[in-house]
């Protein structure tokens, strides 16, 4: 039995370092369809989540606190990456319309299909999040 409860805890313990490693990437875990082991998303009910309702809790109250951890560092992006850049600027296409964004050279439209040579600090979090890819 105790060796059931120790698998059963490094199975929730591993489970939640998932979870806190997605918090840290910016991920939304709530909104994503279930991936099955082909790669097709699950369908039988509609936008079915493989977490539990208190995975769903932890994680909801683990992004809260990690926003406001980030809200006292304004001016550090605490999930950045920690290697440095190859290059300041760098060429991007836009996956989908992201609309207008600020950057310190001005403002620019984000729009399907268009293409930017723009510093990597200005749009690296779009390109994590899937509305920019980044062209070698």
């Amino acid at each position: 039995m105790r060796r059931n409860k120790r698998c059963l805890l490094a199975y929730h313990r591993a489970r939640a370092e998932k979870l806190d490693q997605m918090c840290w990437e910016g991920k939304d875990v709530l909104d994503q369809t279930y991936q099955g082991p082909s790669g097709q998303a699950n369908t039988s009910s509609g936008n079915e989540s493989s977490l539990s309702p208190e995975e769903e809790d932890y994680f909801r109250q683990y992004n809260d606190m990690l926003s406001a951890y980030k809200g006292q560092w304004t001016d550090i992006d605490l999930t950045g990456s920690l290697e440095p850049p190859r290059d300041l600027f760098v060429d991007v296409r836009v996956l989908k319309d992201a609309g207008e964004i600020q950057t310190e050279y001005g403002a620019i439209n984000l729009t399907k299909n268009s293409q930017f040579y723009v510093r990597l600090a200005d749009v690296e979090r779009l390109i994590t999040q899937g509305f920019l890819q980044r062209l070698t």
